[in-house]
């Protein structure tokens, strides 16, 4: 098993799911809160190690000086996954319109969100290839490759921990459940039912974890490592 130094403060429970299609939790879904809702998951940000720690994890790092000692920093997988599903999220807000009535511009627009207004010489030249015949939202344009890095991160991460809980089939009436709603002119049928137990890590400890262990200071980011340090050079 691939070391980790949060693995002696995993906790599991049994906890089940709550993502119905309708009346889902809103907390993630308030045009008002959403965007700090989601950021607030992933804020943890890097955490610093201790070099005995560092040379136990499978890959070199970077470090930064505290006190005449070294902190080595790295970040906990599970807060790179949630921000790329915060990314995804923000790309496909235009999209669908999540909040500030970004639908309704983009349909007044022709499906395409106004840029703002830029200098002449900057209007005058030449739009690019990809403007030119690219149909999505401009948001999206410019972050195709960071999208697609997240969504590979995101298919790998859900694939390597293969949620083996028990999914069922139930009948579903959708006039008894939610009318009135879009959905009440549904007929009744059985539908997939995900809201079942599932064995998680607790969330909340390890993020408490990785907050408690956040580097006094961050290093240069632009510099290379030096030999001395624990790179890619000097440590396998």
């Amino acid at each position: 098993m691939t070391y980790s130094p949060v693995q002696s403060e995993i906790e599991y429970f049994v906890k089940t799911f709550d993502h119905n299609l309708v009346n889902s939790p809103v907390e993630f879904q308030d045009p008002d809160t959403v965007d700090h809702a989601w950021a607030s998951l992933y804020d943890a940000g890097a955490t610093a190690l201790s070099i005995d720690e560092a040379h136990r994890i499978p890959n070199a790092t970077i470090s930064s000086d505290h006190g005449g000692s070294k902190e080595y920093l790295v970040q906990l997988g599970v807060f790179h996954q949630l921000h790329c599903l915060d990314v995804m999220r923000q790309a496909l807000e235009p999209l669908y319109g999540l909040k500030n009535d970004s639908l309704a511009r983009l349909q007044a627009n022709g499906g395409t969100r106004q840029r703002k207004q830029l200098p002449k010489r900057q209007r005058e030249s030449k739009p690019s290839r990809e403007s030119q015949h690219d149909p999505r939202p401009w948001k999206l344009i410019g972050n195709v490759k960071h999208l697609n890095h997240c969504l590979n991160a995101l298919r790998q991460a859900i694939m390597c921990h293969s949620d083996v809980s028990v999914l069922v089939w139930q009948w579903f009436d959708p006039v008894e459940e939610y009318a009135p709603d879009p959905f009440d002119e549904l007929r009744p049928f059985n539908v997939p039912y995900t809201n079942v137990p599932h064995t998680c890590r607790n969330f909340d400890k390890i993020s408490e974890w990785a907050k408690a262990r956040r580097p006094a200071t961050l290093p240069d980011f632009t510099q290379r490592p030096q030999g001395s340090d624990l790179n890619i050079e000097s440590w396998p």
